[in-house]
């Protein structure tokens, strides 16, 4: 892998491979950078704006593509912090990675578990969300068959793997 990363004399030198931290490469690298990018859309473009509009329009005083705005902008910022760390450790693991690496085990262990937490509580409430919308438009349906609905399928699709996951999520995506 020969991506950048400025060195303190500004110049691009390669960066550290997975085996420089003790790692094998063991793990088959199926998925393209528009996989994931369609993946997080999926994930969580459908439910997110709809779920907060009201509080976000009575709060910024119907002022919501400006609350979008600055929000993008704190989230580009996050990008450019999460490429930057990827390229310095480029090993699993994500934001437990990046702090305990780049500032300590116990910084790592606390990002990781908070981490873990957004990962169980974030599909749970965007599933709930879901139901609800759902039962919105078709009350006969109870909440509870949609939650029950929604996870069977998204572990199904799951269990068959990582490639027909990704282009589940584009076919979502077109919907």
């Amino acid at each position: 892998m020969n991506n950048g990363v400025a060195g303190s004399s500004g110049a691009a030198s390669p960066a550290p491979a997975v085996e420089e931290f003790g790692y094998k490469q063991e793990l088959k690298r199926s998925l393209t950078l528009l996989d994931l990018l369609v993946y997080g859309l999926v994930f969580i473009v459908p439910g997110a704006p709809v779920a907060v509009f009201g509080f976000v329009f009575n709060a910024s005083g119907g002022m919501v593509p400006l609350v979008y705005l600055v929000g993008l902008v704190a989230m580009m910022f996050t990008a450019a912090s999460y490429i930057t760390m990827a390229n310095a450790f480029p090993v699993a693991g994500s934001v437990y990675a990046y702090a305990g690496r780049a500032i300590g085990a116990d910084a790592g262990f606390l990002a990781g578990w908070a981490l873990l937490l957004d990962y169980l509580l974030g599909p749970t409430l965007i599933l709930v969300l879901s139901a609800v919308a759902v039962h919105a438009m078709v009350p006969e349906v109870p909440r509870e068959a949609c939650i029950v609905a929604f996870v069977v399928m998204i572990t199904v699709i799951s269990l068959i793997g990582i490639e027909t996951t990704a282009r589940t999520a584009l076919v979502f995506l077109g919907f």
